[in-house]
């Protein structure tokens, strides 16, 4: 009798159900502690303050205090008068106008040009992928001794063609024109293997029956290729508009704190004191509200410039 129990507990479809919930259970824990939990602990940190206690007893210890709208206070009147926020917000903001109208269009051309099949394509496919998967410190380490200023390869090449060195590594402008050309040279390479992608999806008849009515290349790229690959462009231009909160490393690794960012300000923050995380959750806080729906009405705008192609 206790057999029968036993084997009617664990049939097929209990066996089934309990595959089913021990395999959900990491992914749920995970969404609700390191997402719902750390952004509601995000939300109510940005209305508290880090006091000190008075208390005779506790002197010397530190505690969270209710602080109302202070801590948003504090950054709109530093984003009004602080020339140094402005400045994080510009440079932050140049990363969105580099990644699409710069990185996009040449990564978009590139990718046509190597889907063309040129000589010696694969080559450079995997010459343009490189500098994706090296790790990014040692990237920049390259990066940076090419354009050293009595050794760099870089530079040693443009005094060869009598080109005055311009101390890429010397200024805080320069230093700034120095992390958005390490942006470029690093940053395309994942665009275009994601448009090559798309583009060898696409039916070969429709772009022979072009090449029979007579379609130059260019025309072929702007009239043809876009339109049938738009989702993809669409996404890579969602991801460029995250830029301006995610580029955090590369002005750190090759300017230090110099060339701030929004990404920069708040992992540095978050790395320091108390006062500090505050201060970096009100800011992420504020971008989130701010950014959320001008991406989402960029993405609806895009959505409709072209009819969505199944193929």
């Amino acid at each position: 009798m206790e057999a029968l129990k036993s084997k009617k507990i664990w049939n097929r479809k209990n066996k089934r159900r309990l595959f089913i919930v021990l395999m959900l259970a990491y992914p749920v824990f995970h969404f609700l502690f390191f997402w719902v939990f750390v952004n509601i602990n995000t939300i109510v940190m940005t209305f508290q303050t880090w006091k000190e206690s008075t208390d005779f007893e506790d002197l010397g210890s530190s505690y969270y205090a209710f602080a109302g709208l202070l801590n948003y206070r504090v950054l709109f009147y530093s984003i009004a008068h602080d020339a140094k926020t402005r400045e994080m917000i510009v440079n932050s903001l140049s990363y969105v106008v580099l990644n699409i109208c710069i990185i996009l269009p040449l990564s978009l051309v590139a990718a046509y040009v190597l889907f063309k099949k040129i000589p010696l394509s694969g080559f450079y496919r995997v010459m343009f992928f490189l500098p994706s998967i090296i790790p990014l410190a040692a990237l920049v380490v390259c990066f940076k001794s090419m354009l050293d200023s009595q050794q760099g390869s870089l530079i040693l090449l443009m005094k060869a063609l009598g080109i005055p060195d311009p101390g890429f590594l010397s200024t805080t402008k320069m230093l700034q024109v120095t992390i958005w050309l390490f942006m470029i040279w690093s940053g395309m390479g994942y665009n275009i293997i994601l448009f090559s992608s798309a583009m060898a999806r696409m039916p070969m008849e429709v772009l022979e029956s072009g090449k029979l009515e007579g379609v130059s290349s260019p025309r072929e790229l702007v009239q043809i290729v876009v339109p049938l690959i738009w989702p993809n462009i669409t996404t890579m231009v969602l991801l460029g508009l995250m830029s301006t909160f995610t580029v955090a490393m590369q002005p750190m690794m090759i300017s230090g704190n110099v060339n701030n960012t929004i990404g920069l300000y708040i992992y540095s923050n978050s790395l320091g004191s108390n006062a500090g995380l505050i201060s970096a959750a009100t800011l992420g806080l504020v971008c989130t509200i701010v950014a959320a729906p001008v991406v989402l009405v960029i993405r609806w705008l895009m959505e409709r410039c072209f009819k969505d192609v199944t193929f």
